[in-house]
């Protein structure tokens, strides 16, 4: 018979939880820079929002028309390195674009 441990399993190196501090307390966000963003007029809950953006959620946006054409492009010539170098990215970037496009059916494999 295993010997299961009953102890609750608790956060930090200290064994104390962490407190999770807000965006604007975050040692990256210095009051300088909030207020530098206040005096150029950049709305904050939008530059909260991009700067949150993680990569996968930035690729899961709108396909644009320029992802369009790579895409019917790429029907042609079926080559993933020249779908990356048409929309600028990644090999991996590209690969995701082309999943979303057979998804969405801009693109038929057969």
């Amino acid at each position: 018979m295993a010997n299961k441990n009953t102890t609750p399993v608790k956060g930090g190196k200290s064994g104390k939880t962490r407190e999770r501090r807000g965006f604007w307390s975050r040692a990256l966000q210095a009051p300088k820079v909030h207020e530098t963003l206040t005096n150029l007029g950049v709305d904050l809950a939008a530059f909260e929002a991009g700067y949150n953006s993680t990569r996968k959620a930035r690729e899961r946006g709108e396909i644009s028309e320029t992802h369009v054409k790579a895409l019917a492009a790429f029907a042609e010539h079926k080559n993933l390195r020249k779908l990356a170098e048409a929309i600028g990215k990644s090999d991996i970037t590209a690969a995701n674009l082309l999943a979303r496009g057979i998804a969405a059916g801009l693109v038929k494999l057969a």
